[in-house]
Parts: structure tokens; sequence; C-alpha cells
């Protein structure tokens, strides 16, 4: 029997705002990010005026609404449905004068970020952050929520800077990189790399033309995760997955530097990695974890999630053979 993978299904039907409000540096304790591009279905507008429904009432509607619908297409549909709604609008060039609106534009911006892990967005909410604080208008809330996203982009030390401002936060929680981040033609296909000095270095997975290679999407607090790497780890006829597999972390709004630490020091043959971004790795259209990759160069062969799945190994393996 397959065991379903650990989903953040449970926490994103939460509104993203009670999500935030929790405390920001407590343990994650499921890990999936649905990437995946469906049909793109939405509410068509322009951007809010205060007289309109807000902004980001429209996304929490529509993810309400598709509540019965797969993560892949609810997400898909909260991110396209964002970009059409804030079409036309570049608050980074040309502010919001209005802090209500202002306000809205933030909060919906941290909701679409959420599901986009995107830069832009990050970017985003960066000048939609500054102009609340120039206003007078931001508070703790607000902090943490761009701090989370600046997380998700492996801006550490700008969110350390933000954290070290809230009323129980805590200056150099996040490791600090050591090594510039550097891009290569056919990838970038960045990772990090944790140490215990709190400190964390950039490295670059090679796809190999021609060459076939596994990544496994998973993360140290899903049990899932952790029992199927026991096993590899173990069991010496999966020793052909474990001597070519790659783990990693996917981004999240906080980074479970101890537990990936813990798995590492325990297990330095297995060790985890986190994703530089998302958008490093766009080819892995799914992180539920754990999910398989095998690739081929830097294409997708074939793909399974879950543990146990012996049928999923079985596929790989007569890949391999192949």
């Amino acid at each position: 029997m397959v065991l379903r993978p650990c989903y953040l299904l449970q926490r994103r039907r939460l509104h993203l705002h009670e999500w935030l409000l929790m405390q920001f540096h407590a343990p994650i304790r499921t890990a999936i990010f649905w990437m995946a591009v469906f049909p793109v279905f939405g509410l068509m507008a322009n951007p809010p005026t205060k007289e309109s429904t807000s902004l980001y009432d429209r996304l929490i509607e529509l993810n309400v609404q598709l509540r019965d619908e797969s993560g892949e297409r609810r997400s898909a549909a909260i991110i396209s449905t964002y970009r059409e709604l804030a079409v036309g609008t570049s608050v980074c060039s040309r502010p919001i004068a209005d802090t209500a609106i202002a306000d809205d534009f933030f909060r919906a911006t941290a909701f679409a970020e959420f599901y986009s892990l995107a830069e832009d967005d990050v970017d985003t909410l960066g000048c939609l952050y500054r102009e609340l604080l120039t206003d007078g208008r931001a508070t703790d809330w607000h902090t943490r929520t761009y701090a989370g996203a600046l997380v998700t982009v492996a801006r550490f030390d700008d969110a350390n800077r933000l954290l070290a401002q809230v009323e129980g936060g805590q200056a150099g929680f996040l490791p600090h990189i050591t090594s510039a981040p550097s891009l290569t033609p056919s990838g970038p296909w960045r990772y990090l790399s944790l140490d215990e000095n709190h400190t964390a270095t950039i490295g670059t997975w090679t796809p190999v033309a021609g060459h076939l290679q596994v990544i496994a999407v998973i993360h140290p607090a899903c049990a899932f995760s952790t029992r199927a790497l026991t096993d590899i780890g173990s069991n010496e006829d999966l020793r052909w997955l474990r001597e070519r597999l790659l783990l990693l972390v996917p981004p999240d709004p906080s980074l479970p530097g101890r537990g990936i630490l813990d798995w590492n020091n325990a297990h330095p043959d297995l060790s985890m990695k986190r994703m530089y971004t998302w958008s490093d790795w766009q080819q892995l259209t799914r992180l539920d974890t754990p999910t398989f990759y095998l690739m081929q160069g830097d294409h997708v062969v074939q793909t399974f999630e879950g543990w146990p799945n012996a049928e999923g190994i079985a596929q790989i393996r007569a890949a391999l053979t192949r």
C-alpha cells in the first residue's frame, strides 16, 4: 500500500492571515507545495478600489470556492487570479497613495506568494511593506509576513534584520549565506547546505546529458519522508537508488534548519539540502514530500510520490536498467 505524502493542505485551508499570526519560527509539521501548471480559471477584474471587494477578499473567496479541487488546481487558480487582478499595477514604481488599499494589496500578495514562491512577488511585497512602514501602518504582522516571504527565496540576512525588530523576534535566527549566488547556463539548480556554524553555502547540482539521476523532494518533519530515507539508507537492495540520490527540502516561510542538521548529522552519506529558490528547480512541478524524480540530464523522465511505493521503485529501476 502506498501511503499518501505529507501535505500542507490543512494549513492552506486556513486563511493565510490566521497561519501567519502563529509563531513565525514554529516547527513545520507538514510539507508540500503544489506548483503544477493547470488550465487557468479564476476571477477577471481590475485592481480593486475602496468601493469594490478587496483583492485579498477575492482571493480568499476563490480559495473557499475551490476547497474541493485538487491542490494543484487551487494553487494555479489563486496565482493566475492574483495576476489578473493586479495587472497594470506596479507598486514599486508607482506607490499606492491610499494606505487601506496598500494594506489590502500587501495581504493579497502575501497570499499569492505563499503559493507561487516567486521572487517577483516577494519584491512586490517588499515595496508594499516599505510604503506601509513609511505611513506608520506596518505592524509586527506585516513584518513577520514579509520576513517569511524573504525566507522562501533565501534572503535570510534581510529576514533576520526584520525579525530582530519585532516583539519576540530573534536576531540571527536564520543562517548567513557565505557564498554569492551563481547561475549556470542550464540551471541554475542551486541548493543550500547548512552547517552547525549558523552559516549556509550555495551549491549547484550538475545535470549530465544522457545520464540518469534521482532527485527526492523530502522534509525532515514529514514522517513519510524520513521513513523513505531510512529504508533507502538501510536496505542494500536500494543501494542503486542511494548512490544516485539528491535530497531537496522545498522552500517554506520558515526554515527547518535544526531538523535538516539533525538528520544530516545522523546520516552524513544521505544529507538534505534546501532548494535555494523554487525557480531554480521548476522542472520539479510537484513538491509533495516525498516525491521522487528520475532525471535524464535536466529533463524529468519519471516521477512517483509517497512511500512505500514498490511500483514506483520498480519503474525507476527498470528505466535505469534500460
